[in-house]
């Protein structure tokens, strides 16, 4: 900001009694501070550094709550921010600032990177094949020493498929270089490594009214949240299907709405079968989707404990 006014900013702290009302998760989890910037009056919000960076959805949703409280533009302050969740920031237009390295508030038609900066591979997200093979040797079985034929017979992939997906391993560097399939890590390190290149598994929602058969569907979504922890049961129920299942469904001219519906259908980028081992999506890819979504203080508490539920 120095480098662009010619002025270094007058910050000052701002008194948590002018953000009386907001949750104490809040209010814990943000310092802030105001000061004027470019003839604007501005609102820096320093993030406490929690162990995972906010997704786009939940830096909306906190960005809102305190515009709406201050009424004033309100910036994201973070002292590391991935590459991969900058390149998501700038696409939904959340203002953010990582000191020395990046300030984007598009309200000010400002995008700022610095030059010193060394240029990075951009990380991207993992294929789904490459998603559904890691999540599969964590939840389901040892891959390690496999070969490309057999992995890709269990996942229902064709090997050059897998082979595909060992070589992006290999590029994110979870997996040994030139020796197959080898990760590096052990459980829940190798997830904590991987999990930054996963997203949602679930491509596409619907609603119908009913589905025959329904027991041989896996419950996802808040219904399978329920059923892993104590949140309360949702009024809709959730059911995961294949992108094939979806298919025949179609074939079977089932009338779908994209709004309205007492059964909520995902349409996943994988088998969600493939993963799991009782009448429910496994744990991490519904650690995937729910926290992709727009939640509360008292979900993220419950996905932390889903996770720490599964490595326990």
């Amino acid at each position: 900001m120095e480098k662009i006014t010619g002025e270094l900013p007058d910050l000052q702290s701002i008194p948590m009694e002018q953000v009386h009302g907001l949750s104490l998760h809040l209010r814990k989890s943000f310092q802030l501070y105001q000061l004027r910037f470019l003839s604007k009056e501005l609102v820096l919000l320093l993030h406490s550094g929690a162990r995972d960076p906010m997704s786009p959805t939940q830096a909306i949703k906190i960005l809102h709550v305190f515009r709406n409280k201050l009424e004033r533009e309100v910036v994201l302050v973070f002292d590391k921010l991935p590459a991969y969740l900058r390149s998501r920031y700038i696409a939904k237009k959340i203002p953010f600032m990582v000191p020395g390295l990046q300030l984007f508030i598009p309200q000010m038609l400002l995008d700022l990177n610095d030059i010193r900066e060394t240029k990075q591979v951009e990380r991207s997200y993992f294929r789904p094949a490459t998603q559904c093979m890691i999540l599969y040797h964590l939840l389901i079985e040892n891959i390690s020493g496999l070969s490309q034929a057999v992995i890709a017979e269990r996942l229902g992939y064709s090997t050059m498929t897998i082979s595909r997906a060992i070589t992006e391993c290999e590029d994110k560097g979870i997996v040994v270089k030139n020796s197959g399939v080898e990760f590096k890590y052990e459980s829940k390190q190798l997830w904590l490594q991987a999990k930054g290149y996963m997203q949602s598994p679930v491509n596409k929602i619907v609603f119908t009214e009913k589905l025959t058969n329904l027991n041989n569907n896996l419950k996802s979504g808040m219904t399978a949240m329920c059923h892993y922890t104590d949140l309360a049961a949702d009024d809709k129920v959730t059911i995961a299907l294949s992108l094939d299942q979806y298919k025949q469904l179609l074939k079977e001219s089932i009338e779908f709405d994209d709004g309205y519906g007492k059964l909520k259908l995902e349409v996943w980028n994988y088998d969600p079968t493939i993963l799991s081992s009782n009448k429910y999506v496994d744990q991490l890819s519904l650690f995937l989707i729910i926290n992709d979504e727009d939640i509360d203080a008292r979900t993220t508490k419950a996905l932390d404990k889903l996770v720490d539920q599964f490595y326990d």
